[in-house]
C-alpha cells in the first residue's frame, strides 16, 4: 500500500518515523531515504540504532533551497535522481525478514516498508520529475508498504494513495518569532 503524510503542520518526518521504528520493532526491513535534509535530526539519530532500518541521505546538503544557486541547485537536482535510483535499486535487492507468520484472512503480508521523506519538496522544486516518482510508485512491489512525505503533493500523487494522513497547523510558535528547537522540531 501507499502512505502518504502531508500538509503544512508539524509531525510529517516524525510520523514517518514512527512508522519505521513500528515496523523495525515488528522484524520488517525498512528503508527511510530523505531527501533535501542534512540527517541531523533526532529521529535519524535514534533509527541508526535499528539494524532491520537503513538510512539513506542526500550525498551532500546544499542548505535550503531558497538559498541555492542555479549551479547548486542543478547539483541538487542530479543528486536526487541518482537517489531515487538508488533507492529504486535497494527495493529490487531489499531482503525480507520472515520472523512472523500471517493468517489468510490479513491480506498481503507487509514484509519492507521504504519511506521517502520530503520527496514531495523535491517534486515541488523540479529536482524529481513527477512521473519518474510515479513510475517508481508504480513498480513497488505489494509486499512492501511506501510512505511518502511533503507538503503539496499532485492530485497525481494523491490519487496513487491508499492513505492519507493530512497535518494542518493551526498555530505555531513559529508565528511568535520562536525558532526551531533542537528535540522538538528537529
Amino acid at each position: 500500500m501507499v502512505e502518504i503524510y502531508c500538509g503544512e503542520g508539524k509531525g510529517k518526518t516524525t510520523a514517518a518515523a514512527g512508522l519505521a521504528l513500528r515496523a523495525a520493532g515488528r522484524g520488517r526491513s525498512v528503508l527511510f531515504a530523505q531527501f533535501l535534509k542534512d540527517g541531523s535530526s533526532g529521529e535519524i539519530a535514534m533509527m541508526k540504532v535499528f539494524e532491520e532500518i537503513e538510512i539513506l541521505l542526500p550525498k551532500k546538503f546544499y542548505g535550503f533551497l531558497s538559498g541555492m544557486t542555479d549551479v547548486q541547485k542543478e547539483k541538487a537536482k542530479e543528486d536526487a535522481g541518482k537517489m531515487l535510483e538508488e533507492i529504486r535499486v535497494k527495493v529490487r535487492e531489499m531482503e525480507f525478514r520472515d520472523l512472523y507468520s500471517f493468517l489468510p484472512d490479513e491480506g498481503e503480508p507487509v514484509r519492507g516498508v521504504v519511506i521517502l521523506d520530503e520527496v514531495f519538496h523535491a517534486v515541488n522544486a523540479g529536482l524529481i520529475e513527477e512521473e519518474e516518482l510515479l513510475d517508481f510508485i508504480r513498480e513497488i512491489p505489494p509486499e512492501v508498504e511506501l510512505v511518502m512525505t511533503g507538503r503539496d503533493p499532485s492530485e497525481k500523487l494523491l490519487a496513487e494513495a491508499d492513505y492519507i494522513s493530512e497535518i494542518i497547523s493551526r498555530k505555531h510558535p513559529y508565528e511568535k518569532g520562536v525558532s526551531a528547537r533542537e528535540g522538538i522540531e528537529y
